[in-house]
Protein backbone atom coordinates (compact mmCIF):
# COMPACT_ATOMS: atom_id res chain seq x y z
CA UNK A 1 0.00 0.00 0.00
CA UNK A 2 2.72 2.67 0.79
CA UNK A 3 4.61 1.72 -2.03
CA UNK A 4 1.86 2.53 -4.35
CA UNK A 5 1.14 5.84 -2.18
CA UNK A 6 5.14 6.87 -3.31
CA UNK A 7 5.03 5.78 -6.54
CA UNK A 8 1.74 7.58 -7.22
CA UNK A 9 3.60 10.65 -5.36
CA UNK A 10 6.73 10.29 -7.88
CA UNK A 11 4.57 10.51 -10.20
CA UNK A 12 2.43 13.72 -9.46
CA UNK A 13 5.84 15.77 -8.87
CA UNK A 14 7.37 14.02 -12.00
CA UNK A 15 4.14 15.43 -14.11
CA UNK A 16 4.10 18.88 -12.05
CA UNK A 17 8.29 19.02 -13.21
CA UNK A 18 7.38 17.68 -16.43
CA UNK A 19 4.24 20.75 -17.24
CA UNK A 20 6.88 23.26 -15.38
CA UNK A 21 9.82 21.97 -17.63
CA UNK A 22 7.05 22.72 -21.26
CA UNK A 23 5.16 25.66 -19.78
CA UNK A 24 9.18 27.37 -19.67
CA UNK A 25 10.18 25.59 -22.58
CA UNK A 26 7.51 27.22 -24.59
CA UNK A 27 8.23 30.48 -22.82
CA UNK A 28 12.04 30.10 -24.28
CA UNK A 29 10.51 29.21 -27.90
CA UNK A 30 8.50 32.22 -27.35
CA UNK A 31 11.40 34.73 -26.55
CA UNK A 32 13.48 33.48 -29.26
CA UNK A 33 10.77 34.02 -31.65
CA UNK A 34 10.40 37.58 -30.57
CA UNK A 35 13.88 37.87 -30.43
CA UNK A 36 14.03 36.55 -34.14
CA UNK A 37 11.40 39.17 -35.22
CA UNK A 38 13.26 42.01 -33.53
CA UNK A 39 16.73 40.88 -35.07
CA UNK A 40 14.74 41.46 -38.54
CA UNK A 41 12.91 44.38 -37.97
CA UNK A 42 16.85 45.84 -36.64
CA UNK A 43 18.25 44.75 -40.28
CA UNK A 44 15.36 45.87 -42.00
CA UNK A 45 15.67 49.59 -40.19
CA UNK A 46 19.64 49.38 -40.53
CA UNK A 47 18.71 48.44 -44.16
CA UNK A 48 16.67 51.24 -44.56
CA UNK A 49 19.14 53.80 -42.34
CA UNK A 50 21.62 52.74 -44.48
CA UNK A 51 19.37 53.58 -47.51
CA UNK A 52 18.17 56.96 -46.36
CA UNK A 53 21.86 58.05 -45.76
CA UNK A 54 22.55 56.97 -49.21
CA UNK A 55 19.85 58.99 -50.82
CA UNK A 56 21.06 62.37 -48.29
CA UNK A 57 24.56 61.70 -49.77
CA UNK A 58 23.05 61.82 -53.22
CA UNK A 59 21.33 64.61 -52.37
CA UNK A 60 23.95 67.41 -51.08
CA UNK A 61 25.92 66.11 -54.06
CA UNK A 62 22.86 67.06 -56.28
CA UNK A 63 22.38 69.80 -53.92
CA UNK A 64 25.85 71.05 -54.74
CA UNK A 65 25.79 70.66 -58.61
CA UNK A 66 22.19 72.69 -58.29
CA UNK A 67 23.99 75.64 -56.38
CA UNK A 68 27.00 75.67 -58.82
CA UNK A 69 24.21 75.70 -62.32
CA UNK A 70 21.71 78.35 -60.31
CA UNK A 71 24.89 80.28 -58.96
CA UNK A 72 25.84 80.64 -62.92
CA UNK A 73 22.13 81.08 -64.42
CA UNK A 74 20.69 83.75 -61.39
CA UNK A 75 23.84 85.09 -58.83
CA UNK A 76 25.40 86.67 -62.09
CA UNK A 77 22.08 88.04 -63.79
CA UNK A 78 21.27 89.49 -60.28
CA UNK A 79 24.66 90.49 -59.45
CA UNK A 80 24.71 92.54 -62.97
CA UNK A 81 21.57 94.24 -62.42
CA UNK A 82 22.48 95.13 -58.88
CA UNK A 83 25.83 97.10 -60.22
CA UNK A 84 23.85 98.82 -63.31
CA UNK A 85 21.57 100.13 -60.95
CA UNK A 86 23.03 101.06 -57.86
CA UNK A 87 26.37 100.67 -59.28
CA UNK A 88 29.79 98.52 -58.29
CA UNK A 89 30.00 97.00 -54.57
CA UNK A 90 26.95 94.81 -54.44
CA UNK A 91 26.02 91.54 -55.17
CA UNK A 92 23.96 88.16 -55.02
CA UNK A 93 24.71 85.03 -52.89
CA UNK A 94 22.72 82.04 -53.05
CA UNK A 95 23.03 80.24 -49.88
CA UNK A 96 21.71 76.47 -49.77
CA UNK A 97 21.15 74.68 -46.91
CA UNK A 98 20.02 70.84 -46.47
CA UNK A 99 17.65 70.30 -43.71
CA UNK A 100 15.49 67.26 -42.79
CA UNK A 101 16.51 66.11 -46.66
CA UNK A 102 15.11 69.45 -48.09
CA UNK A 103 16.90 71.57 -49.87
CA UNK A 104 16.50 75.07 -49.66
CA UNK A 105 18.00 78.70 -50.78
CA UNK A 106 18.33 81.50 -49.39
CA UNK A 107 18.95 84.63 -51.04
CA UNK A 108 21.31 86.98 -49.75
CA UNK A 109 22.88 90.66 -50.75
CA UNK A 110 26.51 91.34 -50.30
CA UNK A 111 26.88 95.15 -50.10
CA UNK A 112 30.82 96.31 -49.64
CA UNK A 113 31.60 99.16 -47.55
CA UNK A 114 35.04 100.15 -46.48
CA UNK A 115 36.26 96.97 -48.00
CA UNK A 116 33.97 95.21 -45.09
CA UNK A 117 31.08 92.90 -46.77
CA UNK A 118 27.85 93.40 -45.27
CA UNK A 119 25.18 90.71 -45.54
CA UNK A 120 21.50 90.65 -45.97
CA UNK A 121 19.06 88.26 -45.94
CA UNK A 122 16.28 88.74 -48.80
CA UNK A 123 13.49 86.48 -47.64
CA UNK A 124 13.98 87.82 -43.80
CA UNK A 125 14.42 91.80 -44.86
CA UNK A 126 11.74 94.28 -44.61
CA UNK A 127 11.49 97.27 -47.05
CA UNK A 128 14.61 98.88 -48.91
CA UNK A 129 15.29 99.94 -52.26
CA UNK A 130 17.99 97.34 -52.86
CA UNK A 131 16.14 94.54 -51.10
CA UNK A 132 13.16 95.43 -53.20
CA UNK A 133 15.32 95.21 -56.90
CA UNK A 134 16.55 92.25 -55.93
CA UNK A 135 13.45 90.03 -54.68
CA UNK A 136 11.92 91.15 -57.74
CA UNK A 137 14.89 89.66 -59.59
CA UNK A 138 14.80 86.50 -58.07
CA UNK A 139 11.65 86.26 -58.29
CA UNK A 140 11.49 86.70 -62.35
CA UNK A 141 14.26 84.53 -62.63
CA UNK A 142 12.95 81.90 -60.43
CA UNK A 143 9.66 81.62 -62.75
CA UNK A 144 11.62 81.21 -65.71
CA UNK A 145 13.66 78.78 -64.29
CA UNK A 146 11.01 76.63 -63.29
CA UNK A 147 8.73 77.17 -66.52
CA UNK A 148 11.46 77.06 -68.97
CA UNK A 149 8.80 75.73 -72.03
CA UNK A 150 6.19 78.51 -70.88
CA UNK A 151 6.26 82.10 -71.52
CA UNK A 152 4.71 82.74 -67.82
CA UNK A 153 3.43 85.27 -66.84
CA UNK A 154 4.87 87.51 -63.95
CA UNK A 155 2.50 90.24 -62.17
CA UNK A 156 3.02 92.92 -59.64
CA UNK A 157 1.62 95.64 -57.73
CA UNK A 158 4.01 98.51 -57.30
CA UNK A 159 7.36 96.06 -57.71
CA UNK A 160 9.24 99.07 -56.54
CA UNK A 161 7.75 100.74 -54.26
CA UNK A 162 10.68 100.91 -52.31
CA UNK A 163 13.08 102.51 -54.87
CA UNK A 164 14.38 106.01 -54.70
CA UNK A 165 13.19 108.03 -57.64
CA UNK A 166 16.58 108.12 -59.32
CA UNK A 167 17.37 104.69 -59.27
CA UNK A 168 13.70 103.75 -61.57
CA UNK A 169 14.82 104.53 -64.98
CA UNK A 170 17.62 101.66 -64.44
CA UNK A 171 15.81 99.25 -62.77
CA UNK A 172 12.79 99.64 -65.81
CA UNK A 173 15.58 99.52 -68.22
CA UNK A 174 17.13 96.12 -66.77
CA UNK A 175 13.72 94.96 -65.83
CA UNK A 176 12.60 95.15 -69.63
CA UNK A 177 16.13 93.53 -70.54
CA UNK A 178 15.28 90.62 -68.23
CA UNK A 179 11.99 89.96 -69.48
CA UNK A 180 12.89 89.86 -73.11
CA UNK A 181 16.06 87.48 -72.30
CA UNK A 182 14.23 85.50 -70.62
CA UNK A 183 10.61 85.05 -72.12
CA UNK A 184 8.52 86.31 -69.57
CA UNK A 185 5.93 88.73 -70.09
CA UNK A 186 5.81 91.55 -67.20
CA UNK A 187 2.04 93.03 -66.12
CA UNK A 188 2.99 95.76 -63.40
CA UNK A 189 -0.02 98.29 -61.91
CA UNK A 190 2.50 101.11 -60.88
CA UNK A 191 1.81 104.74 -59.88
CA UNK A 192 5.61 105.72 -61.39
CA UNK A 193 5.69 107.31 -64.09
CA UNK A 194 9.63 106.88 -64.68
CA UNK A 195 8.39 103.03 -65.15
CA UNK A 196 6.49 104.02 -68.11
CA UNK A 197 8.60 104.33 -70.98
CA UNK A 198 9.40 100.52 -71.01
CA UNK A 199 6.13 99.79 -71.04
CA UNK A 200 4.97 97.88 -74.99
CA UNK A 201 0.70 98.54 -73.80
CA UNK A 202 0.23 101.32 -71.38
CA UNK A 203 -3.76 101.46 -69.75
CA UNK A 204 -4.96 103.95 -67.12
CA UNK A 205 -7.44 102.97 -64.91
CA UNK A 206 -9.73 105.49 -63.41
CA UNK A 207 -12.93 105.56 -61.24
CA UNK A 208 -15.75 107.55 -62.85
CA UNK A 209 -19.04 107.91 -60.76
CA UNK A 210 -18.31 104.38 -59.04
CA UNK A 211 -17.31 102.74 -62.06
CA UNK A 212 -13.80 101.84 -63.69
CA UNK A 213 -12.76 103.92 -66.60
CA UNK A 214 -9.73 102.18 -68.52
CA UNK A 215 -8.08 104.03 -71.18
CA UNK A 216 -5.52 103.01 -73.59
CA UNK A 217 -2.35 104.89 -73.23
CA UNK A 218 0.09 102.65 -75.88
Amino acid sequence: MKSNLLVAEIESKFNAIEAEYHKKSGAVHEIRNTRQELDKKEQHLTAEYHAHEEALDVLRQLAVIKEQVLREKIDSVVTKGLRLIFGPGYRSKLHFEISRGQATIKPKIITEVNGEELEADVAGAHGGGLVNVASVMYQIIMLALYHPRQRPVWGADEPFKNLSKEYLPAAAEFLLTLSKRLGIQVVMITHRPELHSVADKLYDFSAVNGETKIETIR
